[in-house]
């Protein structure tokens, strides 16, 4: 018999939290380990769905066309630090006119 989950499930594993919502309130060090975690997985491991699912569940950013930009993409937003003294995981921006990402201390003096 074969199991498989789904990608955010595994990223979940990964964590250790207590439950799969807690994915959004990592502190800065879980989420770059997260990243390089991520960064061993290969774009063909997950569907563009998943990668999708988990871009847009984790940092709010919009759907990509392909595996790769969308995995590039979670990455970068995970590898963003949050600016809370807190440590707590605060989504980059993500321009609408752009697939660029911008940290919070930016978005303070636009």
């Amino acid at each position: 018999m074969m199991f498989q989950m789904s990608l955010l499930d595994a990223m979940y594993m990964q964590t250790n939290c207590p439950c799969l919502s807690d994915l959004r309130r990592l502190h800065d060090w879980q989420k770059a380990r997260l990243a390089r975690s991520l960064e061993r997985i290969p774009p063909e491991a997950a569907s563009l769905h998943e990668w999708n699912d988990a871009l847009e569940y984790l940092a709010k950013g919009p759907p990509q066309q392909t595996r790769e930009a969308a995995r590039a993409l979670l990455i970068t937003a995970l590898s963003v630090p949050g600016d809370g003294a807190d440590g707590a995981y605060r989504p980059p921006h993500f321009s609408p006119r752009s697939q660029n990402i911008q940290t919070n201390e930016e978005d303070a003096s636009t």
